[in-house]
């Protein structure tokens, strides 16, 4: 091993000097330390080389160095008080395969922020309620005809894609456009991993489903334009979805501009959700005491609560809470250094354009911040207190990413997911077959980690 890693450092002589401050796992060839990650979820790899060298290591992805980050002051000074010295790459650069980003993170901002937002996600999750109790209670009757155990992501994503797009949009984009999604978001994801080499700008499959997901969404708009009631001949538009608000009021709209913001919008709040939503029916089935604490108090609201209702409740607040903190979605982001930038404010400068890896997967069983009960599930621990020393996106809690992510889809991926558990567990129990969350099968799709083992037993709760 050691004859192996003299031989890698004479290889690479320029860019080991780079990076001899910095400790890290022995290279070896002729893949350097990429064995460690093959198995692997990046995020854990990183954890453990942080906990091992001291809150960052330099590792090796064959002969392209990276530095993994995931310790505590380490990741509070590169993702937040030091962040304007790492630039943030478009995660979705990838997604499709001409390298043009189609979610452009600026436009979607604006959209949310904009007049044509105002009161449209109350609006919508109130007309789309009856949907999600309609999907649970299909559910339940497929698990009870099956007398099985079923899987729960893949209904979870398509019910999240169809509402979603009818939120966005006014009507779903069906099974053609789910699947052309679903294409495009598996392989651009491979394109992020680390021991994935940039072969699928040929991939002839890759390019016509891009080319179909560009067209649905222009083809909507266009439609839109022409008849702005609900359909051919309509009235004038009285429509909530997002997409008739906008048309109300921008006149000069850019349609390239609205449909990048829009697709960005449904691609990364489609991807959070079913995630979140699967991992909070997880651990409320493995404490059916919390489940039973929270029907009762969903049992005060309406039938079809108004998001802020939703978000008033302590219970829903607090579950979804712990849920995000014991398995953050987005566990991992990736940033690249500027000139100058260091691990820390006065520590030495990182070679030029640094690939960072940090990883947030650790600090939910940091004592330091949660207690010594990190690693359990107790929603009571979400006090008024914690709340506010803790809001999601602060610098210890940040479960939804600490970047462009965070600052265009969590509100949104948030209102949802409570929308999802406030239907779904007033209409069913769901049953895991064990208490520990599932490893097999999950994958990292564009950035956010997707728990595809999840699965349970639905059965229907008494009208």
């Amino acid at each position: 091993m050691a004859l192996f890693t003299s031989v890698f450092r004479a290889l690479h002589p320029q860019a080991v000097r780079a990076y001899e401050g910095l400790p890290g796992p022995s290279p070896s060839l002729p893949l350097g330390n990429l064995p460690d990650f093959l198995g692997r979820q990046t995020w854990d790899v990183v954890s453990d080389y942080s906990a091992r060298y001291g809150g960052a290591a330099v590792a090796w992805l064959g002969s392209r160095p990276v530095v993994a980050v995931g310790g505590r002051q380490v990741l509070e000074h590169v993702l937040f008080d030091g962040r304007h010295d790492f630039q943030e790459p478009h995660a979705t650069r990838a997604f499709l395969p001409d390298d043009r980003a189609p979610w452009r993170n600026d436009s979607t901002q604006h959209v949310l922020s904009g007049h044509a937002a105002e009161g449209w996600l109350a609006d919508r999750i109130q007309a789309l309620a009856p949907t999600l109790r309609e999907r649970a209670r299909a559910l339940a009757e497929e698990s009870a005809e099956k007398k099985a155990h079923l899987r729960l992501m893949p209904p979870l994503r398509r019910v999240t894609f169809d509402i979603l797009s009818q939120a966005l949009i006014g009507r779903e984009l069906g099974t053609q456009a789910f699947e052309d999604m679903d294409l495009l978001v598996r392989r651009s994801s491979a394109r992020l991993m680390p021991k994935a080499g940039n072969k699928t700008a040929e991939d002839p499959a890759l390019q016509a489903a891009a080319q179909r997901w560009r067209t649905a969404w222009a083809s909507r708009l266009a439609e839109a334009e022409r008849f702005p009631g609900e359909g051919p001949g309509g009235a004038p538009s009285q429509r909530g979805d997002l997409l008739g608000r906008m048309l109300r009021t921008d006149t000069n709209l850019d349609r390239q501009y609205w449909t990048d913001a829009l697709s960005e919008l449904c691609l990364d709040v489609a991807l959070l959700v079913p995630s979140m939503v699967g991992t909070a029916l997880h651990f409320l089935g493995t404490h059916p005491d919390w489940a039973e604490r929270l029907r009762g108090s969903l049992a005060e609201l309406p039938d079809d609560p108004t998001p802020a209702r939703m978000e008033a409740d302590v219970h829903l607040d607090a579950i979804l809470r712990e849920s995000l903190r014991l398995w953050a979605p987005v566990p991992l982001e990736r940033r690249r250094a500027l000139p100058g930038a260091g691990l820390s404010a006065e520590g030495p400068p990182l070679p030029e354009a640094a690939e960072l890896l940090c990883s947030s997967w650790g600090l939910r069983s940091d004592a330091h911040i949660w207690g010594a009960d990190a690693e359990e599930f107790r929603p009571e621990r979400w006090n008024n207190k914690l709340r506010k020393r803790h809001p999601i996106g602060s610098r210890h809690f940040y479960p939804l990413g600490a970047g462009r992510r965070a600052w265009t889809s969590a509100e949104v991926a948030c209102t949802l997911t409570r929308a999802f558990l406030v239907q779904w567990t007033r209409t069913a129990h769901f049953s895991p077959p064990a208490r520990q969350l599932p490893s097999a099968g999950e994958v990292s799709l564009l950035g956010v980690r997707m728990p595809m083992g999840l699965r349970a037993r639905v059965e229907l709760l008494p009208e």
